[in-house]
């Protein structure tokens, strides 16, 4: 799906391509913790993901879209009805056992948040989760969606590999 971009321009197959964006690599990772949706809050990116999983962990529809900045909720209303797509989320969550913050980095006045998921068999996931810095705290936003290198940053992200205090698939 790479292949076809402006990054893979007078590329060939097996050449590397470099996205620099400014952001952190957390040694060690910040864990983020269930909470309650009394005690949720969006201050921080660290607070607005510990809503997310909590949201998702509880298959609270309301507090779902909540996370998520007001443009998109109604884009995302008929998602979070869907009973059968609820319940496999929920039954995803349910088998998350920890999940990490191990980074972020800056993209298009967004963030974007490096989420480690550990489930209670099989192997650890890593996820991006881009999040937007509004008036009401930091709320989760499907803009980068169709974003070429947002799409990089993904692709390095699965690659799992890091050169020194940066990310990279080469």
């Amino acid at each position: 799906w790479l292949q076809g971009g402006s990054y893979a321009r007078n590329k060939r197959p097996g050449d590397c391509v470099e996205v620099v964006l400014p952001g952190r690599l957390d040694q060690p990772p910040l864990p983020v913790a269930l909470t309650g949706r009394q005690a949720a809050n969006w201050t921080t990116p660290e607070a607005a993901m510990a809503s997310i999983r909590s949201a998702n962990t509880a298959g609270d529809r309301d507090w779902i879209l909540e996370n998520f900045v007001k443009d998109e909720h109604a884009g995302l209303r008929a998602q979070v009805d869907d009973p059968v797509l609820l319940k496999r989320n929920l039954d995803y969550y349910k088998t998350i056992r920890t999940v990490e913050i191990t980074g972020s980095a800056q993209l298009r006045g967004y963030t974007i948040v490096f989420i480690r998921e550990e489930p209670d068999a099989g192997a650890a996931r890593i996820v991006p989760v881009t999040l937007m810095k509004t008036a009401s705290g930091w709320k989760q936003t499907n803009a980068l969606s169709a974003d070429e290198t947002f799409d990089i940053v993904w692709a390095a992200l699965r690659a799992a590999k890091t050169r020194g205090k940066t990310l990279g698939s080469c």
